[in-house]
């Protein structure tokens, strides 16, 4: 059997593709995978999972873009919801994790604060909060 390395395309038989890197018949180095619920991934990955810099984005328009570790957000990250709010933080094991900001859609500061495994220590200085978790279901 001839094992997949360097540049190519896989389709899956559930219509979910990758295109890009393979090394010693795995995903590995930097490319493109679409799931057949159109959620995308793009980055580098390492043994068939995300790991490094990538982009997440989910069909109904939210988005994350930062450092995975095996396949979970981990370090520096932007998540972005479809109505235009966004948070630039640290996560941890895929939970918005240490300092934290949250942005209204208009740019204003909803929310500066410490996370604890998605969830927030304290309140901004105008005390306004919209949720108590952080995130998005899928990785």
């Amino acid at each position: 059997m001839v094992k997949k390395h360097g540049y190519g395309v896989y389709e899956w038989r559930d219509g979910s593709k990758y295109i890009g890197q393979w090394r010693a018949n795995a995903i590995n180095g930097h490319g493109h995978w679409i799931g057949r619920d159109e959620r995308e991934i793009r980055g580098t990955w390492q043994n068939a999972v995300i790991h490094g810099c990538g982009k997440y984005s989910w069909p109904e328009g939210c988005t994350f873009c930062g450092q995975y570790i095996d396949d979970q957000k981990q370090g520096f990250g932007i998540f972005k919801w479809k109505d235009g709010r966004r948070f630039e933080g640290f996560w941890h094991k895929g939970q918005a994790h240490g300092y934290g900001i949250t942005y209204k859609a208009n740019g204003e500061v909803q929310k500066k604060c410490m996370w604890d495994m998605g969830a927030p220590m304290s309140s901004n200085s105008n005390g306004n909060s919209n949720s108590n978790t952080l995130g998005h279901s899928n990785s």
